[in-house]
């Protein structure tokens, strides 16, 4: 959801356009802090507050890779063959084959950015902060849902 939701992001105006609205996100926050003192109905503790500025960080640094669909189907299959997850039972299938869509990715880079990096090395570099920023992401959000359960109980 969130690689899509950042296609919806404009960084010109700091805003995520959502249900045909633009909604700037200095408002948004500035709304959820007024709600601390009682002035709104949003009730949400400070994880949840931290989570939110993580994922509206996140989108935002997403949004500078200017990602087409094609490579944000490849990063979805990244993301769906993760093999850090404790629970799978063969963590060396799963690695290799998301390996396999991080070279498809690769060659989507190489093959589609010439607009924007000129050099190969480039492009690399940019795959490398792209995969990076997924992974450091994807391992944030999931501690947080695993605390976020951790509390539930």
């Amino acid at each position: 959801m969130l690689l899509y939701s950042s296609q919806n992001f404009i960084l010109e105006r700091n805003c995520l356009f959502y249900n045909n609205q633009l909604i700037n996100i200095d408002v948004l926050l500035n709304l959820i802090k007024d709600s601390r003192n009682g002035n709104y109905q949003l009730m949400l503790d400070e994880e949840e507050i931290q989570f939110l500025r993580e994922n509206l960080e996140f989108l935002r640094q997403l949004k500078q890779f200017d990602l087409s669909n094609n490579e944000l189907a490849i990063l979805s299959a990244i993301i769906l063959f993760n093999s850090d997850n404790n629970d799978l039972i063969d963590h060396k299938y799963v690695y290799n084959y998301s390996q396999k869509f991080v070279e498809i990715l690769r060659i989507d880079f190489e093959n589609n950015r010439n607009h924007s990096s000129p050099s190969s090395l480039e492009k690399q570099q940019m795959l490398q902060q792209l995969l990076n920023l997924i992974t450091v992401n994807l391992k944030k959000l999931t501690m947080s849902i695993v605390a976020a359960n951790g509390n539930i109980s």
